[in-house]
């Protein structure tokens, strides 16, 4: 039985993770205003800096040039290998220096 296996060429996976990354913690700090918490806060006009691992299954095709891809799916009628890197990448950060605001204990 062979399964089908959803290719993604690996600069479009890195930059569509690194940017879902971005976007949610941005996100998240949008919907924490005003609450009793704060999401990733920092004291300057910086963000607070990460690393991004990655340990993906990728694909090399020898007739496709030097293409790799990310693979998701089944691979025992694939060969596949797997690579790990990191990415150093500096998070969105709330703009603010002043405590999140508590609510009152009833």
């Amino acid at each position: 039985m062979i399964t089908k296996v959803k290719t993604m060429e690996l600069k479009e996976f890195i930059n569509n993770t690194l940017t879902q990354i971005a976007e949610g913690v941005q996100s998240a700090i949008g919907q924490s205003d005003g609450k009793d918490y704060f999401v990733n806060p920092t004291m300057g006009n910086i963000g607070v800096s990460c690393t991004v691992h990655f340990d993906l299954s990728v694909e090399s095709q020898k007739d496709a040039g030097a293409n790799i891809k990310v693979v998701n799916g089944n691979l025992s009628e694939r060969v596949a290998n797997r690579i790990s890197f990191d990415i150093p990448m500096t998070l969105p950060h709330s703009s603010t220096s002043e405590p999140p605001k508590r609510s009152p204990v009833k």
